[in-house]
């Protein structure tokens, strides 16, 4: 169904299952189940993303209106 560099996925219609391979290791999951470990992986991506943004924001000097840096 799907393949990256990283991993693959493949629906079994006998079983109903996704087969998730990631290197050795096969996971499988429910429909269910693979809508909510997609759900987690996008929110931790977007936490990140969110904490590389505060990070690299709070690491630019800001400058007050009268011209001066602190």
């Amino acid at each position: 169904m799907a393949r990256s560099e990283v991993c693959s996925v493949e629906y079994c219609p006998g079983s109903g299952m996704f087969h998730v391979s990631l290197g050795m290791f096969t996971l499988r999951f429910r429909l269910a189940a693979l809508h909510l470990l997609n759900s987690t992986l996008a929110a931790g991506l977007e936490a990140y993303k969110s904490h590389l943004s505060t990070r690299l924001t709070s690491a630019i000097p800001q400058q007050h209106p009268e011209g001066t840096l602190h």
